[in-house]
């Protein structure tokens, strides 16, 4: 089938251990599109809606990148792993005390506004190009880079012993001086 200029956005509900580009090479092979692109990574582990754009859409496909995202989760508590996600080998169990729901929400509170964090050095994120996941895998001392969000509400549900499933949404806010260093200092003091 030989390439055709075709042009729109369509979500792509993307299986769970594809990369976002494998998913987007095979959506594009399968619409015999010139041209195509996504509008943000999701690490292989994620699934979800990816917006897949071909032809003149791609030219928005920027804009679409910095809007805000929703995510969900589900958390395991009092477990820590070599990758800080669900693939790794657990490094560290710790017991959990039974907690109320207003600790929950207390805890997701401070997660609510504006941010600093430092991404897993096995995410999606890009450096120099290359997913850090990948360079974390070939042992590569390569660190991520503070990252700044703004996160809208939270909410969560329990999923059983000490599992609970939270969703929020949020958008990457670039680093600049327009962010305070008071809030830079205290966002980051109450995430270690």
């Amino acid at each position: 089938m030989g390439q055709r200029d075709i042009t729109g956005i369509i979500l792509l509900d993307k299986p769970q251990g594809s990369t976002s580009n494998q998913a987007l090479q095979r959506v594009r092979r399968l619409f015999g599109a010139a041209k195509a692109g996504h509008t943000g990574s999701l690490d292989p582990l994620a699934t979800g809606l990816l917006p897949v754009c071909f032809g003149e859409a791609t030219k928005i496909a920027g804009l679409l990148l910095g809007s805000a995202k929703a995510y969900e989760t589900e958390c395991r508590l009092g477990v820590v792993t070599d990758t800080d996600d669900a693939q790794g080998a657990v490094t560290v169990e710790r017991p959990v005390p039974p907690l109320a729901p207003d600790a929950i929400v207390r805890a997701l509170a401070e997660l609510t506004g504006r941010i600093v964090q430092v991404p897993p050095v096995y995410s999606a994120i890009k450096r120099d190009g290359e997913p850090l996941y990948k360079l974390a895998r070939r042992a590569s001392r390569s660190r991520p880079r503070r990252a700044r969000w703004r996160c809208g509400d939270s909410s969560w549900s329990s999923s059983g012993a000490n599992r609970f499933a939270c969703g929020w949404s949020a958008v990457r806010v670039p680093m600049c001086a327009a962010w305070s260093a008071t809030s830079a200092s205290a966002s980051a003091a109450a995430r270690t």
